[in-house]
């Protein structure tokens, strides 16, 4: 968590690395520069996490717009989402409106939520 004030938690942070934050929901090993207004601090790269705050378990949330979410992730690997119905390795970059993120790439899932498998 670099360069944040985050008056939400009470202080002000430059680098919070490795820590069980029970305050926050979550144990964090890297948070940095991105706005996740929805968590009241902004996150670049969440990495080795389980939040279940989200409600699903994260290796890697980069850069992009999932209104659902709150962040804005480009790549979610790796991920059991119960809230979509599926597990997807790689989701990336495609306007499916449906789900309500962008992905370019959806491999190896059966969706039956959605009627396909993709």
């Amino acid at each position: 968590l670099t360069s944040e004030k985050c008056s939400k938690y009470g202080l002000s942070t430059r680098l919070l690395t490795s820590e069980k934050c029970s305050k926050y929901g979550l144990s964090t090993r890297l948070l940095t520069s991105e706005k996740c207004s929805k968590y009241g601090l902004s996150t670049r790269l969440l990495t080795s996490e389980k939040c279940s705050k989200y409600g699903l378990s994260t290796r890697l949330l980069t850069s992009e717009k999932c209104s659902k979410y709150g962040p804005s992730t480009r790549l979610l690997t790796s991920e059991k989402c119960s809230k979509y119905g599926i597990s997807t390795r790689l989701l990336t970059s495609e306007k499916c409106s449906k789900y309500g993120i962008s992905t370019r790439l959806l491999t190896s899932e059966k969706c039956s939520k959605y009627g396909l498998s993709a």
